[in-house]
């Protein structure tokens, strides 16, 4: 590690967190928690065996070792249960030389020697409050941990037979509940704003945890290395060096935070973005330390009552440091995404997800939106929304016949189609230019969940013209209110609240750089779970975003098994919010290797009697996506409209070409009127399922995968790629998978795959794609 520069004037950072729903009373209050240590403690009294073994260790007390040595030049490293710096051969040298002490001869003897019990202090009790910290990239929880520092370094070795450790151990207890306390109170600082109290503060714990692992080094080396040894010591001894270093480095990376805000709002964005990439550049690697060192810590070593909270936040630290990795490539191509390089222009697309379509929701509104070097030059809303496309629009073309039930024209707010982004923003940009809309640089869509969490960002957000506020938990209700029902019918532009809207969060955004680094995780959090996707004309760009997963692409799983469950509202109402979707993948393997698929999905309408946008029924199209020569054994439960409602097309209206183009060989089942098509490299059924509110719906697909796991090697592996749906929050997802009884499984990934006999489980939530697997001895 660099060594930490020396500075008259440290300049400020922060660390701003997302407001959670329901905000926590308090963050930390160690002091409640934790006891101060006693001021007078019980008189030690030395017998005549501990008075002899102890005079020769006594003399061996090693130098203390510079604060900036111990944070910054000198990385710590655990070696054999030894704490000592990597490159400190004298004090290696040292410790290396316990074996070869003796014991000076007695003049007495005694025939039975039995050293007294090692005693630990009796901490108290205390409880972890539930953190709901206000920054979360997707999952946050950097202070919550502390605690468990401070429990574990508080007992360390204590021996009763050396008095000098006694003291030691008094001093650790009272420099790292200061340093804690100290944290925390940077922590309120930071949340409150002051800028300079956080900084104050956050140094003042700094020092204090360097100054508690001099003590801990402190201790001479031969005891450390009988500390690291001894059975029942030396896992509670290496858990409190590492989770002391934790702490240590989550104090150096807070600091560097504090300057994300001392930057000016007059610079150019471009200028700003550099700012930010360089302080994530010192960020990252901290918190990936205190990942590190979190899980060095053996979790079954800690109290019983606190194993659990233990464990979840080392995963929430552990998520935090993969978000912040996550998130420097995303703030490197910023600039060039928001004009640092050339003036860009892009269309904006609000998909309604409560009106599910396949990338993410009905087009019910649209923007232009120019920027140049980070500046907002224009952003056009139309308020009449997405149908003001539907005059100019200077193509008459068939819709993929589904949407004849809604259309005999396919048009502009229809053109999301298809389940791979890509190649639905290409149509829509398509679409945009035949009603007489200028070029683009690319195609921006997202639905109601990023703007909910952008919200919980900016704070509410006044609509006086309106006569209401708008925040987080009120913004689909009121939104949807505001376009469907409550807009002016003379002026006839329902889109207009969010026309009003938009401008006013973005502003509020761009006008606070304390909350960039939150956006930032907002930004990462809706591009893996699919409720922003962006399509970019640049190649360079584009091939970003795809090999991140964030483009939207239906993916490839070479060699094996993939599914991906996509529905499509045609004439349902707003009612996919309160559809509750469960996807159960069943997969059978044969001892020849073929494999058959029965996926099953139930749809529960939860929706309201009497409510005027959920009493309604959800009428869908449904297609499900297996890999490509799959063939269809069976359907069952589908319900197809009355072919009355659908809607004849002029004769003049030609056949789509990209539509030719992306559903080719089209087959259909005679039994079940499932439509079979060859897209993306797969291959896909298609059918219909209308559920009425207060009912169930289940429907499946009994399929043969179209390859063998038989090869020459005795060994076999089998893998599933399950790919969420764009729009959709977190669909139940079950996999049961039968191996024959004489095979065996070796290997299986996550380990949350249970293995009952013959039988795989793994059941999760699609918040974000899935990807498992194992591998079988024959």
């Amino acid at each position: 590690m660099p060594r930490r520069k020396k500075s008259a004037q440290s300049k400020p950072i922060l660390i701003s967190f997302l407001r959670e729903e329901t905000p926590s009373p308090h963050i930390l209050n160690l002091r409640e928690t934790l006891a101060e240590p006693a001021e007078k403690t019980i008189e030690w009294k030395p017998n005549a065996f501990e008075r002899v073994l102890s005079q020769p260790l006594s003399s061996f007390k090693s130098p203390a070792t510079e604060i900036e040595d111990i944070l910054e030049e000198k990385p710590m490293v655990v070696e054999q249960g030894v704490f000592f710096d990597s490159d400190d051969d004298e004090e290696e040298l040292e410790v290396g030389a316990v074996s070869r002490w003796k014991m000076p001869d007695f003049n007495f003897s005694l025939p039975r020697i039995s050293l007294p019990n090692i005693s630990w202090p009796q901490w108290p009790q205390f409880s972890l409050p539930v953190l709901r910290p206000a920054f979360a990239f997707k999952h946050a929880g950097l202070y919550g941990f502390v605690l468990f520092a401070l429990v574990l370094t508080l007992p360390l070795p204590a021996f009763s037979t050396y008095a000098s450790l006694r003291k030691t151990q008094n001093q650790i207890i009272q420099l790292g509940t200061e340093a804690f306390n100290h944290l925390e109170s940077g922590q309120s600082a930071l949340l409150a704003k002051d800028m300079i109290g956080a900084t104050k503060d956050l140094q003042t714990a700094l020092d204090l945890f360097s100054q508690t692992q001099k003590e801990l080094k402190g201790i001479n080396p031969i005891l450390r290395a009988a500390l690291a040894v001894i059975p029942g010591v030396r896992q509670k001894y290496l858990n409190g060096e590492h989770l002391m270093m934790a702490g240590t480095n989550l104090s150096v990376a807070a600091l560097p935070l504090i300057q994300a805000a001392d930057v000016s709002l007059d610079k150019p964005l471009s200028e700003q973005l550099e700012h930010f990439d360089a302080i994530l550049t010192q960020v990252a690697p901290r918190f990936k330390a205190v990942a590190e060192h979190l899980q060095q810590v053996d979790a079954s070593a800690l109290p019983d009552a606190e194993q659990e909270k233990f464990l979840s936040i080392r995963d929430k630290v552990e998520w935090l440091a993969s978000d912040l990795e996550k998130i420097q490539p995303l703030l490197a191509n910023l600039s060039m995404i928001l004009g640092g390089d050339s003036a860009k222009r892009y269309l904006l697309i609000f998909q309604n997800d409560t009106e599910l379509r396949p990338t993410g929701g009905f087009i019910g509104s649209f923007a232009l939106l120019d920027v140049d070097k980070g500046k907002i030059k224009k952003l056009d809303l139309p308020g009449g929304g997405s149908y003001e496309m539907q005059g100019a629009l200077k193509a008459a073309i068939l819709p993929p016949p589904p949407l004849q039930l809604l259309k005999a024209r396919w048009e502009f707010q229809d053109a999301n189609w298809f389940p791979d982004f890509p190649t639905s923003a290409k149509k829509i940009m398509w679409f945009y230019e035949k009603g007489g809309g200028p070029t683009v640089d690319g195609v921006l869509a997202f639905d109601t969940r990023l703007f909910i969490d952008l919200l919980k960002i900016t704070g509410p957000i006044e609509m006086s013209e309106y006569g209401l506020t708008v925040d987080e938990q009120n913004f689909v209700a009121v939104t949807q209110k505001q376009v469907e029902i409550d807009y002016d019918k003379t002026e006839n532009k329902p889109k207009q609240f969010l026309a009003d809207l938009a401008p006013k969060v973005i502003e509020k955004l761009l006008n606070n750089t304390s909350e960039f680094l939150p956006l930032l995780g907002a930004l990462n959090k809706n591009l893996a779970e699919r409720h922003l996707q962006m399509y970019f004309s640049n190649d360079d760009l584009e091939k970003f975003f795809i090999d991140s997963g964030w483009a939207g692409k239906l993916k490839d799983n070479p060699q094996g098994d993939y599914l991906a469950v996509i529905n499509t509202n045609i004439a349902g109402g707003k009612t996919d919010g309160v559809i509750k979707q469960t996807i159960n993948h069943q997969a059978k393997i044969e001892v020849d290797g073929s494999i058959v698929n029965v996926v099953t999905i139930t749809r529960e309408h939860q929706g309201r009697p009497g409510d005027v946008f959920t009493d309604w029924q959800n009428v869908g199209y449904l297609r499900l996506y297996a890999p490509e020569g799959s063939r269809l054994i069976k359907a069952d439960g589908f319900t197809y409209p009355e072919e009355k409602l659908f809607k004849v097309a002029e004769k003049w209206y030609k056949l789509d070409e990209d539509l030719q183009a992306v559903e080719q060989e089209q087959t259909i089942d005679e039994t079940s009127g499932t439509i079979i098509t060859k897209e993306f490299g797969k291959t896909s059924f298609g059918n219909w399922v209308m559920t009425k509110p207060g009912q169930t719906t289940t429907v499946s697909f009994t399929y043969r995968l179209p390859f063998k796991l038989l090869n020459n090697s005795d060994y076999l592996s089998y893998s599933l790629l399950a790919q969420k749906q764009a729009g959709r929050v977190a669909d139940g997802f079950f996999s049961h998978i039968s191996i024959p009884t004489e095979w065996q499984v070796v290997w299986r990934d996550p380990a949350e795959i249970e293995l009952n006999g013959n039988q795989l489980n793994y059941s999760t939530d699609l918040r974000e794609d899935k990807y498992f697997g194992f591998v079988i001895k024959r």
